[in-house]
């Protein structure tokens, strides 16, 4: 299992993310991605699900996302944030469906 401090070595802007809302994040992310479908990738997973859901969940007073020239509101689906969308990524290059974590 991976500590915050690994999803904020990927997500710098969520280290004010509160400790009870980063042990239940990481309890989610660790419900949720099997380790026997993902192998080597698991912990890669479980750092970009956690910084996603820490994004849209745990990051005081974040709403928006830069991305260049860009900003986005933050939605709460995994397309809303990057972290979400490499976490797809990964995903499906396992062949994982949208219905497998």
């Amino acid at each position: 299992m991976i500590a915050w401090a690994d999803v904020t070595a990927i997500a710098p802007e969520l280290s004010g993310v509160p400790s009870t809302a980063q042990n239940a994040i990481l309890d989610i992310v660790e419900e949720q991605l099997v380790a026997s479908l993902w192998g080597t990738r698991l912990a890669s997973g479980q750092r970009y699900l956690a910084a996603h859901l820490g994004t849209i969940r745990g990051a005081p007073a974040y709403t928006k996302e830069q991305i260049g020239d860009h900003t986005r509101e933050v939605q709460g689906d995994l397309d809303s944030t990057s972290y979400g969308r490499e976490y797809k990524r990964l995903r499906h290059s396992l062949g994982l469906s949208m219905a497998v974590a």
